[in-house]
């Protein structure tokens, strides 16, 4: 017979010598998913440590409290309602049991990660050097809603300088919210952080569905604990969930492994429940987080440009009517892909362009880029034909294209104004120039020319308007793009690796594979836009065309076939610029 309270607590009878019988306790509903994923992530740790696996049922959650039930008890693995894990911890608490919740409802209490720690490892998921968000933020009533906005808005504004974070604002009713998140995505923000209740979660990330772009949208793990139907919610939305461990045990115990490929949220419990009768049994393998008396995975994240940190909260997004982690979790990252990537020239890794790598510099004339506005906007449908879209399916995906896509442009338009690729300065060489994807703030710019990419022309590339200009995506898609070899799919989630860097695959590099097609398709379009964007920029600067040189940049006849690689402006291009944008000054010397 089950107990009355509908939680089985079963207990595994330990043969092995190490360990003896119900000294571990998992607790969990019956017949859940969370009750198997538990069960097989422990009995995986006891196999990994040569031990008996075998599992008995026994009395309710409440025989714990005595201290005559189950005396020789060392670990509680459990996945309850919040109410039931924090009777259970009180209980464990007084005899010096170790708890580890792997629930989705999470512990209450001082036991609960805070909303301070929440917030803060959202921002670093959102914010961090691998997704480049500019983040509006929104909170709900309750004050735990508030405490985690505000972790968010600090965490995330301490990322970068340029980083731009509007809010904490409250949700608001449907046609207001439709409208700040409109005017929002209108103004450059890309995502959403929502702090609140399952339902105001679900009115966000519907009405973001309605956006063009569409945004990403990032919720708490409030909206993990009360919805069980992920068709609840539209597919591509995002929300935190508890960290799984890290995976360096995989080294010391190579049993994880199985349990680290399997896909979905109950691989995340299963490791979460190896690491924890690991952590408690196996002579130091692996090292936790404790806190209020109860054991809380969480996974030591260390990549390039960040800061390592302990992160308890992890993203998991809906995918296919499922929730998936969105990256691989390690301690360790593999080498990545060789700088030299490409063997005409090479960028590096994608991974590392940024548009936040192009500041606008006091006393330069500032080019900012942007994809259009609302109306003229094109760059979704330009992606999509080439495969470099999922079409707003799965919004972080295509976020990252563009930003990729984005960061090449500016890199491209840099080095014609002989800027280094990362669009750093060389001191008496480079143009005065400013490229960037975020206007200037209080800077004392010579001026600011906009330049949107987006757009198509019958017979031009771009056009120069004497204080603006526009570089026609939709023309350079369709006249040099569309005949190229595409990706056999279109991007996808599988493609998050190559996109963001948290993993990167190790080797020599190899033509013909699907990184090579996508990191082409992007270099390739970007290089395109970048050469063109650079000619009608020089027309702001004054200049005219020419057919001095084949490879110059202001010679239409033969401009349109070169390679960026190639395009340059002529002596006689630079002496007028010289003039009307004149050089970076020399580095002041030395008294």
């Amino acid at each position: 017979m089950l107990p009355k309270n509908g939680v089985l607590l079963l207990v595994l009878c330990l043969l092995g010598a190490a360990l003896t019988a119900q000294q571990v306790l998992l607790v969990a509903t019956p017949g859940s998913d969370e009750e198997r994923a538990i069960t097989a992530g422990a009995r995986a740790a006891l196999s990994a440590l040569g031990l008996d696996a075998s599992v008995a049922a026994s009395a309710g959650i409440d025989a714990l409290a005595s201290a005559q039930a189950h005396p020789e008890a060392r670990l509680v693995i459990c996945a309850a309602p919040r109410a039931r894990v924090q009777a259970l911890a009180a209980a464990a608490a007084k005899r010096g049991v170790v708890v580890c919740d792997v629930g989705r409802n999470g512990l209450g209490g001082a036991l609960d990660p805070s909303p301070e720690e929440e917030g803060a490892d959202a921002a670093w998921w959102l914010c961090g050097p691998f997704a480049h968000h500019d983040v509006l933020v929104l909170q709900g009533s309750e004050r735990t809603d508030k405490e985690e906005a505000a972790a968010f808005v600090a965490r995330a504004k301490s990322l970068h300088a340029l980083k731009r974070v509007e809010g904490p604002v409250g949700v608001e009713s449907a046609a207001a919210l439709k409208k700040r998140l409109q005017r929002a995505a209108e103004d450059g923000i890309t995502a959403v952080f929502c702090a609140a209740a399952p339902h105001e979660v679900q009115a966000v990330a519907a009405t973001a569905q309605e956006i063009t772009p569409r945004l990403v949208v990032l919720a708490s793990s409030r909206a993990l604990s009360v919805v069980e139907k992920p068709a609840a919610f539209s597919e591509g939305l995002v929300v935190m969930d508890f960290a799984p461990p890290t995976l360096a045990i995989a080294k010391e115990l190579p049993a994880v492994a199985a349990l680290a490929r399997q896909p979905g949220l109950d691989a995340l419990r299963q490791l979460a429940a190896f690491d924890a009768l690991v952590s408690v049994f196996g002579a130091g393998v692996v090292k936790s987080v404790e806190s209020g008396g109860a054991l809380r995975p969480g996974v030591s994240l260390r990549s390039r440009g960040s800061d390592p940190r302990r992160l308890l909260h992890a993203p998991v997004w809906l995918e296919a009517g499922a929730w998936k982690p969105m990256f691989p979790f390690d301690d360790t990252r593999p080498a990545p892909v060789q700088e030299g990537y490409d063997p005409a020239r090479g960028f590096g890794a994608l991974s590392r362009w940024s548009t936040l790598q192009f500041v606008p510099r006091a006393g330069t004339t500032a080019a900012v880029f942007h994809f259009g506005d609302k109306d003229k906007r094109t760059i979704e449908d330009d992606l999509l034909r080439l495969k470099l879209s999922t079409g707003g399916r799965l919004p972080l995906v295509d976020h990252l294209v563009r930003e990729k896509l984005m960061a090449r442009v500016l890199s491209v338009t840099a080095e014609k104004f002989l800027h280094e690729t990362d669009g750093a300065q060389v001191p008496g060489r480079s143009f005065a120039i400013s490229v960037c994807a975020r206007k200037p703030a209080k800077m004392p710019t010579k001026r600011i020319w906009p330049c949107a990419v987006a757009g198509d022309d019958p017979a031009a590339g771009g056009r120069a308007y004497g204080s603006y200009c526009e570089i026609y995506s939709s023309f350079i898609r369709r006249t040099i793009f569309e005949q190229r070899d595409l990706l056999e799919r279109p991007v996808d989630a599988l493609d998050l690796g190559t996109l963001t860097g948290i993993r990167e695959e190790s080797g020599p590099y190899v033509t013909g594979t699907r990184r090579d097609v996508l990191y082409r398709l992007i270099e390739g379009f970007a290089g395109s836009m970048g050469l063109t964007a650079a000619h009608e920029i020089g027309h702001l600067a004054g200049l005219g065309h020419d057919e001095d040189d084949p490879c110059g940049l202001m010679n239409v006849k033969e401009g349109a076939g070169i390679s960026h690689n190639d395009g340059h402006f002529t002596p006689t291009n630079e002496a007028a610029l010289e003039k009307t944008l004149g050089r970076v000054p020399n580095a002041t010397p030395k008294r």
